[in-house]
């Protein structure tokens, strides 16, 4: 196989579809390498990652769940809107802004973040025009499965305060929002789970058909709440217990809630505007 079979088979056709071990691996060094960047680049010019960056970075988390969504349902068309470009695209928005607000700032003096959340805000306001909402049976599922965890949440900090603080638990919610949104989707609605490793462990890999037999599970949606968990909790004990700089701590949090608040967003959208 040449480089451009290669590239043709694992990136382009699958997607919009599914995630290939490949792609995914490609993926997530571009995401290291653009974490590094990102961090290095707020070092250099003094942008404290605390509550005012978390603040104006949601409505873009948001806005990109959103549009992915909107090329579920071919509202939005073509490969810009499909995983990963559309969070390229994003994160270029969102980093246009966060560079223009910081402008706005050193010239009138106002907060960076307002201007940011502004321009997200602006965003999510254009797609939701474009939403409608038709699986109801959908939207209480995931309501009731993201409350249920809401009140494990609130219950776990009572014992352990100092780990389940109020940022930690909101990162934590967003990942099993997501695991609620796809346990939904794959249990009652016919979807299937386009990530590998999740896709294999709860027996729905949209592209089960390559993979060796020993790799086809038993059909477990229920796996979705067990690799977010076993997933974010070690990384945020990580983080709090051997991270010292806290602006990179906060930064390496923002990024995992980016993970999953812009996936959940997508999944949760993506079932509830399936037509029943």
């Amino acid at each position: 196989m040449d480089l451009a079979s290669f590239i043709e088979e694992k990136f382009l056709v699958p997607m919009c579809n599914y995630y290939t071990a490949e792609a995914t691996a490609v993926y997530a060094l571009a995401l290291i390498g653009a974490v590094y960047l990102i961090f290095r680049f707020l070092k250099r010019f003094e942008i404290p990652v605390d509550f005012r960056m978390f603040f104006a970075s949601v409505p873009f988390i948001i806005y990109g769940g959103m549009t992915r969504a909107l090329r579920d349902h071919g509202i939005y068309q073509g490969p810009l809107f499909c995983s990963p470009p559309i969070y390229f695209f994003v994160f270029f928005l969102a980093a246009l802004s966060l560079v223009s607000g910081v402008l706005v700032q050193r010239k009138i003096g106002m907060g960076y973040h307002y201007f940011m959340f502004a321009i997200g805000t602006s965003l999510v306001v254009l797609n939701l025009s474009l939403i409608s909402i038709q699986n109801w049976g959908a939207v209480a599922s995931v309501f009731f499965l993201t409350l249920f965890w809401f009140g494990v949440l609130q219950l776990a900090s009572a014992f352990a305060p100092d780990f389940f603080t109020r940022i930690n638990r909101g990162i934590i919610l967003s990942h099993l929002f997501d695991a609620s949104s796809t346990f939904t989707a794959l249990s009652f609605f016919g979807y299937c789970e386009q990530h590998v490793v999740p896709g294999i462990l709860t027996g729905k890999y949209c592209a089960a058909a390559s993979l060796p037999s020993f790799l086809v599970l038993p059909f477990m949606p229920w796996m979705m709440f067990v690799v977010k968990l076993a997933a974010v909790i070690p990384a945020l004990l990580v983080i709090d217990r051997y991270i010292e700089d806290r602006q990179f701590a906060n930064f390496l949090k923002l990024v995992i809630l980016v993970l999953g608040l812009a996936l959940g967003t997508r999944d949760f959208l993506t079932v509830a505007m399936k037509p029943i």
